[in-house]
């Protein structure tokens, strides 16, 4: 399985190949990993000068030139054709294999939560349904867009969602680790990993998987779980938490300092749609019962 450290390796090699394939495998697989926006040579290679060291630390010219020129290449010789099975066609081509059948990109509404993950009891309002036509009814695979516009646009929802999750009311610890609690019983695997990220900024020191591997990760968050919080995780909840957290260590490098911490958390706070169920105790269940009695006494 490739694993996003395996990218320094092939930049140190000056092994283009090697990374633009690894770097397609993590795409298909679901890291949320960038590619330059143009077509155009010069704001290819810049495109690429951003972003290799974000998931390197560094780079030579030599190696970028090599890049562009290779992913361009590549590209072009796709056609440049957003399809669900874009990163695969690429690795087919620099792979001189069988191109697989391109699909359309799926318009999904997104659901948005009313209130935020980490208060208990929250609703999700749905979007409203897309005005365009459905997806399956494409009949044409849609061109690649570098409207630098719209690029841009997508960057600033990005960014203010990232402002607005960073100005997030902390709650008390005791609040935190009753969530967590609640979050485990529900098996709310984000909404877990914002209350146990949260402890941090309470300066609790906390343990994290610090690797790249999915197995490891997997096996890392099941002695987390037992030895620190007494819990003893199902396979589809361990499976789900491991797979957030590579994805999350794929798109903001390894958590190996608070400030990457706080990245992780930010993030999914941005993004999570999960929410707790508020659990009402007996006695709330007697009081509100008096109450309607009350009510239709009076």
């Amino acid at each position: 399985m490739p694993s996003i450290d395996d990218l320094s390796n092939y930049v140190q090699n000056n092994d283009v190949k090697g990374f633009l394939l690894t770097y397609l495998q993590l795409l298909d697989e679901g890291a949320a990993l960038s590619v330059p926006t143009s077509l155009e040579d010069a704001k290819a290679r810049e495109g690429w000068e951003e972003i290799v060291p974000s998931v390197t630390g560094g780079y030579t010219d030599e190696f970028i030139s090599e890049l562009t020129k290779l992913w361009l290449g590549t590209v072009n010789k796709q056609g440049g054709t957003i399809t669900k099975t874009f990163a695969k066609e690429l690795i087919a081509i620099l792979e001189n294999k069988p191109k697989p059948a391109p699909e359309p990109v799926e318009k999904k509404a997104i659901a948005t939560p009313a209130h935020h993950p980490l208060a208990a009891g929250g609703k999700q309002t749905a979007a409203q349904p897309s005005s365009e036509p459905a997806a399956a009814e494409t009949t044409q695979a849609q061109k690649v867009s570098y409207d630098e516009d719209t690029i841009s646009s997508k960057i600033s929802e990005n960014y203010y969602s990232l402002e607005e999750a960073k100005e997030t009311k902390l709650i008390s610890k005791a609040e935190l680790q009753n969530n967590i609690k609640l979050a485990l019983n529900q098996k709310k695997h984000e909404v877990f990993l914002i209350n146990y990220l949260s402890l941090i900024r309470h300066n609790e020191q906390i343990k994290v998987p610090v690797t790249s591997v999915l197995e490891t990760i997997k096996s890392q968050w099941e002695h987390i779980l037992m030895d620190q919080l007494d819990y003893q995780p199902e396979t589809d909840f361990l499976k789900e938490l491991a797979a957030k957290w590579f994805y999350l260590v794929n798109l903001k490098g390894l958590p190996n300092n608070k400030e990457k911490l706080e990245d992780f958390l930010f993030n999914l706070i941005a993004n999570s749609k999960e929410q707790l169920v508020n659990p009402i105790t007996g006695a709330n269940k007697k009081e509100n019962f008096i109450t309607l009695l009350l009510k239709k006494i009076m």
